[in-house]
């Protein structure tokens, strides 16, 4: 092997790719063509007519389109520089965006692209309120919902309801996000100007769990990430290919689990959604969440956990009156069995062997009560 006559530059890990770059880049375009984006820009907070000040270099369209390209470059700076680099890209994106917005200094000058600065200040100036931003996430939800159906997601006239159908089946999950800081409340450092100890930077938003040290083998909190719940479905004929439809925050506090948040957020898509014919969702359902679910008029996918001991579990459902031929009526037990559902069915020969039972009990006592035991128990689905 000979050695080489120039330096080799190498890529780093992190860096991405060209192609992927490229790719990147088309989507942020195709997201400014996207209707839905300047109404959902109309709903965030912005500068009041008559406010004294500086007027804004560029529309609150242009703050949502920064944040969801950093997104997808990877970061703010990655987008600084695409803008900065590629003036054929800010170019495009100047100019849609000054069709829709005229009169914004930053858009009808060609001097520089947006950077950083334009949008933090945005972000810290008027920031997002609680009210505001459910708001946001009710728009997402109908725009979601009429994309999805554009696609042939949702149709009423596909499968029934012992066979549903996949496209008209919403998948849900929950997923943890890496924690910007790894502090928790309580975390004390030193501030080397006054001298005292202060709270360390921590993400109020991140769920705290008890780990265990490598060096000294105590168990310390720590965060655990911060915690996302996002329901979807699939495109047919198409792989890996979604249609996001809702996303909700899973933050700590009673009443905030990933199960009871999505039972709220297929609630408020039941109504969006009138060919849908269930979810599908993870363990994290558990027996309570399917009844609800049930009452919504929708079927629930979900596993079902094993009871203690490594039996199936068992629920009673309901009372059923069942009218026989001659106008008698019986009140049957309906019971969830393994999440289906099943009856106590008595055959003649279980009867006649019941009589029989009942005869012999007086010369064997035991014996008879393990057969009446035997007779009471659920039968398997």
């Amino acid at each position: 092997m000979t050695a080489l006559d120039y330096t080799v530059k190498r890529r780093r890990p992190n860096q991405p790719t060209r192609r992927r770059t490229r790719a990147a880049r088309t989507q942020i375009l195709a997201l400014l063509d996207w209707d839905a984006l300047c109404e959902i820009a109309a709903r965030l907070p912005g500068r009041e007519d008559g406010t004294v000040g500086r007027p804004a270099h560029f529309p609150p369209a242009a703050v949502l389109l920064f944040g969801a390209a950093a997104w997808q470059l990877g970061g703010e700076r990655a987008v600084e520089v695409a803008f900065e680099e590629d003036r054929a890209l800010w170019q495009s994106v100047r100019r849609r965006l000054l069709f829709r917005y005229p009169g914004y200094p930053g858009l009808e000058r060609n001097d520089f692209p947006m950077k950083r600065h334009h949008f933090r200040y945005y972000r810290d100036r008027y920031g997002i309120k609680e009210g505001v931003f459910e708001q946001l996430r009710a728009d997402f939800r109908a725009r979601s919902c009429e994309l999805a159906k554009s696609f042939g997601l949702f149709d009423s006239t596909k499968g029934s309801w012992t066979h549903p159908a996949v496209e008209n089946l919403g998948v849900g999950d929950g997923t943890t996000f890496k924690p910007r800081f790894k502090a928790v409340p309580g975390d004390l450092q030193l501030d080397r100007d006054t001298g005292e100890l202060i709270q360390r930077r921590y993400d109020p938003d991140a769920h705290i769990i008890t780990v265990t040290d490598r060096e000294t083998g105590e168990p310390i909190q720590g965060p655990r990430g911060i915690a996302f719940g996002i329901v979807s479905a699939s495109i047919p004929n198409t792989d890996n290919e979604r249609v996001i439809l809702a996303t909700y925050a899973i933050r700590p506090g009673e009443g905030n689990d990933e199960a009871a948040l999505g039972v709220k957020s297929i609630g408020e898509l039941a109504p969006l959604l009138p060919g849908a014919q269930g979810f599908v969702w993870d363990k994290a359902m558990r027996g309570k969440h399917r009844d609800a679910i049930y009452k919504l008029g929708l079927l629930s996918i979900v596993k079902t956990a094993k009871a203690p001991g490594g039996g199936y579990k068992t629920a009673l459902v309901e009372q059923m009156d069942l009218s026989s031929p001659d106008g008698t009526v019986t009140t049957v037990p309906v019971w969830a069995v393994n999440g289906a559902l099943g009856m106590e069915v008595r055959s003649a020969a279980r009867e006649s062997s019941s009589r029989s039972n009942a005869r012999n009990s007086s010369a064997d006592p035991d014996a008879g009560t393990a057969n009446t035991a035997c007779q009471t128990s659920l039968p398997p689905p």
